[in-house]
């Protein structure tokens, strides 16, 4: 996947453009994006697909909202115990490639789990459009 400048830039153009649009706006924008990725899980991804079976899905119903509004919560526990059910046996090629991410374990319960460069690309325009937001100078140092 190429995830360069041009590929950030018109990722923060199009987020630019969306963010102000009404919630029925950005649900009916994300619906079809949705419903392919609930579709995509439930066949490649045995915790997910379980989880749907359990509080009786066992079709995905035309309104993806409607699918996730059914679940409970995902929790530390439930991706720990899933192991390796939680990662999807199929991932898109533009997803690739992955890289392992774990969370400190401060509270006694570290989690890992595998990071695309889709997410990662995600993860870099969301954190630039928060600097743009709080109007941070990109000159200056900042700590976290």
């Amino acid at each position: 996947m190429n995830s360069g400048p041009t590929t950030l830039s018109t990722l923060l153009d199009n987020l630019s453009r969306t963010e102000r649009l009404s919630a029925s706006g950005i649900q009916a924008m994300q619906s079809p994006r949705l419903q392919a990725l609930l579709q995509h899980h439930a066949s490649y991804t045995p915790s997910f697909s379980e989880r749907l079976t359990k509080v009786g899905i066992t079709e995905l119903p035309a309104d993806p909202f409607e699918a996730l509004s059914s679940l409970s919560p995902l929790r530390r526990a439930d991706i720990q115990c899933a192991g390796p059910g939680f990662r999807t046996t199929l991932l898109p090629r533009a997803h690739q490639p992955t890289g392992s991410v774990k969370t400190s374990g401060s509270t006694g319960e570290p989690v890992a789990i595998e990071r695309t460069a889709l997410n990662h690309l995600f993860w870099s325009a969301f954190n630039i459009r928060d600097h743009l937001w709080n109007r941070r100078p990109f000159s200056a140092r900042l700590s976290a």
